[in-house]
């Protein structure tokens, strides 16, 4: 009867470490072979953002960290469907955020988040303004092509032109997307974005 006891005991310890586990880490195997714009929105659902790209020998990453839980995830993609997920050691985010946290000396980006500010109107240490988040649209008189931005609260952003997409993000008044930085002022129905170094290439949005 001791042995059977001792048994129960040592499958129900197993089965709550399990639970305990599930409720915490994200299940990385929902991504494999999903179309890539879903995992993204779950991953930012699930309260994950983006911090850029990761190249081992034979794959480029697209690396997501949730400040939350800590946990550092990456997907590679082929065509717009994901091919490869798997979880990464904190260390390697904070690696692949060369762009934005990834320029400070301090690690407390990649501990516990800061206490939040009730005061959306300006560049905080995560968030964007409250007239920058949403959908826009604009027209790049430069190159003859419409661009949209769809924008998170933490800063976020994709951009799509001619059914393109790319990744970027918004931090200190900066948008950044692939390699090019823009500024952002704001305007009475919108803004107005302008690459440094090419100031040409200005694109006015308005809310869709």
């Amino acid at each position: 009867m001791k042995k059977q006891f001792g048994i129960l005991a040592i499958v129900m310890l197993a089965a709550g470490g399990i639970g305990a586990t599930s409720a915490y880490a994200y299940d990385i195997t929902t991504l494999r072979d999903a179309p890539a714009d879903n995992g993204r929105r779950d991953l930012q659902a699930s309260g994950f953002r983006y911090v850029g790209t990761y190249n081992d020998l034979s794959n480029e990453w697209n690396m997501w960290f949730n400040r939350g839980t800590g946990e550092c995830v990456g997907f590679t993609q082929k065509g717009r469907k994901i091919s490869r997920a798997k979880t990464f050691k904190t260390e390697r985010c904070r690696e692949a955020d060369r762009g934005g946290y990834g320029h400070h000396d301090r690690d407390d980006h990649y501990g516990p988040p800061p206490p939040r500010h009730d005061d959306q109107d300006r560049y905080g240490d995560r968030d964007v303004p409250r007239w920058m988040v949403g959908n826009f649209s604009g027209y790049n008189r430069a190159y003859g092509l419409r661009v949209t931005l769809d924008i998170s609260r933490d800063g976020d952003v994709v951009a799509t032109t001619n059914g393109v997409r790319m990744d970027g993000r918004i931090r200190d008044g900066v948008l950044r997307v692939g390699p090019n930085r823009f500024t952002i002022d704001r305007d009475d129905d919108g803004f107005t974005t302008r690459q440094i170094g090419n100031e040409r290439n200005e694109v006015h949005y308005r809310r869709r």
